[in-house]
């Protein structure tokens, strides 16, 4: 974690963000100091990814105050956490330019940004640039003279690099106990995460929804946020579009709520701390001409692995073309582990003379009903314009992708090169 002397001078920008640091000093700034506070910040990031939390009942002193020192427009919060051992933390939270307090909702940011978050949006300082984020004003009290008395937020920050923070911070409410890591498995797209296999999986839980992410220390983090919507409690049961539900997906930048979305939560039960003890739901959206979906499991320790397939070339024919070209029939078999449909990409690399071998690719190939069952067929085409082909046989490989129904996130491999012998034939019919 890197050490910054605490600043009191405010950001500057036209932004809405959450600007962390952190120091150690002999005291905090002399400000008037909360009653009670809380504040988790958890990921993948350096910082978070040791679960930090800060709690008044562990002995942690919370201040904050609220300032205008360099724009009237600009209404900027700094909370300070000073731990028992005099080590200070700063948290900063900046208002909108256009002088309006905070209030409660939701907040995102639409693009990257390196130095300072955009407006409005999320920030946690760091020298890589940040993808969009969100943060959600969940509980906020406010005086006349516009200081914040008390306020509670949730929030996530997306990097570049696909590492994510995610926590939520309470001043002058009831601390909110630490959520820690949970058991189960966050499917997104092409992002899967599972506890059981080195993983780290999240949920937590606020006023607005829950939101749940996963994260792996080599390729980041993802996740997605829950809502039934304003005066609602989140439970059981199917949510659309037009019924007030909202589904936050960050991943997917200008479209963070969906065009369109409907998610299902089968199961949903807290534990007496508030945190998320169990969760089942399935999900998906679009935005544009993206389209994204997966499943939330927390709690949940006895999961099946996820499906994989087996593709194999068995035969490989010659036909030679009117132009003097040719073109490489091979048939093949498929099986998966799982029942789904399998897209299929692949090639070959044939000689085309004594001294030259040329790779082309196959157009990829759709298989439904791939399941267990062994020797489920495929077949595809490699054409050689204008070029004879020589060698007796062929170097293919094949790659595939397919989506795991149980998981509903897209998986795929890339097979080793394997050889194929080429069975000559005469030139192909007329049309």
């Amino acid at each position: 974690m890197r050490l910054l002397r605490p600043r009191l001078v405010p950001l500057i920008g036209t932004v809405l963000g959450i600007i962390l640091s952190s120091a150690l000093v002999i005291a905090p700034p002399a400000k008037a100091y909360a009653t009670t506070g809380s504040f988790q910040l958890t990921g993948n990031t350096t910082v978070a990814g040791s679960g930090l939390y800060r709690s008044t009942e562990l002995g942690d002193r919370f201040s904050i105050w609220t300032t205008r020192e360099n724009y009237a427009d600009d209404h900027n919060v700094t909370i300070g956490v000073m731990r028992p051992d005099n080590s200070f933390q700063e948290i900063h939270l900046r208002g909108p330019n256009n002088g309006a307090d905070l209030a409660v909702g939701n907040y995102q940011n639409n693009g990257y940004f390196s130095g300072s978050p955009v407006d409005p949006g999320l920030g946690i300082e760091t020298s890589v640039a940040r993808l969009p984020s969100w943060f959600t004003i969940n509980r906020i009290d406010i005086a006349a003279d516009h200081t914040v008395q008390a306020i509670d937020v949730t929030f996530v920050n997306y990097y570049a690099s696909g590492l994510a923070d995610f926590g939520r911070l309470v001043i002058n409410y009831d601390p909110i106990a630490a959520q820690p890591a949970a058991v189960g498995a966050v499917s997104m797209g092409s992002g899967f995460y599972r506890s059981d296999i080195g993983n780290s999986v999240f949920a937590i839980a606020s006023v607005d929804g829950i939101y749940a992410g996963g994260s792996a220390s080599s390729t980041g983090g993802n996740g997605v946020k829950f809502s039934a919507g304003a005066g609602k409690t989140l439970g059981v049961g199917t949510y659309k579009l037009g019924d007030g539900s909202a589904l936050g997906i960050p991943a997917m930048s200008s479209c963070f709520f969906g065009q369109s979305h409907e998610f299902t939560i089968s199961q949903l039960s807290l534990a007496a701390d508030g945190s998320v003890a169990k969760l089942d739901a399935t999900y998906a959206a679009t935005c544009e001409d993206r389209s994204v979906q997966g499943r939330v499991l927390i709690g949940f320790s006895d999961l099946p692995a996820v499906a994989t397939a087996t593709v194999m070339y068995r035969t490989a024919y010659v036909s030679t073309t009117k132009s003097g070209g040719s073109v490489v029939h091979f048939k093949g078999v498929v099986s998966c582990t799982a029942p789904t449909t399998i897209r299929i990409s692949g090639g070959a690399q044939i000689d085309v003379s004594s001294t030259l071998s040329e790779s082309h690719t196959f157009k990829t190939v759709v298989v439904a009903g791939c399941g267990p069952v062994e020797g489920l067929p495929w077949s595809a085409t490699v054409s050689y314009t204008g070029k004879p082909v020589v060698g007796s046989a062929a170097h293919v490989w094949a790659t595939y992708s397919l989506v795991d129904p149980f998981y509903l996130c897209t998986v795929g491999n890339e097979g080793p090169f394997s050889l194929v012998r080429l069975t000559a034939t005469g030139p192909l019919p007329r049309r």
